[in-house]
């Protein structure tokens, strides 16, 4: 038997990638005494550039949601690629009519330069039944296929 210090047990599990496109996810409402949270996937990471984190704006446009890269209204960590902002998250909860007992997650596709729009992936996977795949959806969505995606961004490790 050797004796001397103990090393701590590293809990750090990785986390598989529910989606292979961009994806933003409003989470539940938090218990007491945690933050509201935004986050956004590898693929969105990469696609907005917020490896070393970043910054944007949110705008709503009758039904639609926007968002603005670069605007100095939320930021977004590096290390997780989150958002913690309370009025944020109940804007989101008001605007897609829900209660934050449920995520809403968030399909991002490219408006113009800079400027992207977001699609509840729930609603389209409901309104779509010939849809049975996240690929399709994205194929759909964009007119590209995720291999094109995939292909055009390496996902940087470590984020999220």
């Amino acid at each position: 038997m050797e004796f001397g210090k103990l090393k701590k047990a590293s809990k750090r599990v990785t986390k598989e990638e529910k989606y292979d496109y961009p994806v933003m996810t409003v989470h539940t409402k938090p218990e007491k005494g945690f933050s509201n949270k935004v986050s956004f996937n590898k693929a969105a990471i990469k696609e907005f550039g917020f490896e070393e984190g970043g910054k944007l704006a949110f705008a709503f446009d009758g039904d639609s949601l926007f968002c603005k890269i670069g605007e100095d209204a939320y930021t977004v960590t590096k290390t997780e690629g989150t958002i913690s902002d309370k009025s944020l998250c109940e804007a989101l909860w008001e605007h897609f009519e829900v209660d934050g007992t449920e995520e809403i997650e968030l399909a991002i596709y490219e408006e113009a330069d800079n400027i992207y729009g977001f699609n509840n992936i729930d609603i389209l996977d409901n309104t779509s039944e010939e849809n049975n795949s996240d690929n399709d959806y994205y194929s759909d969505m964009t007119g590209e296929s995720v291999e094109d995606y995939e292909e055009e961004s390496t996902i940087t490790s470590g984020i999220i």
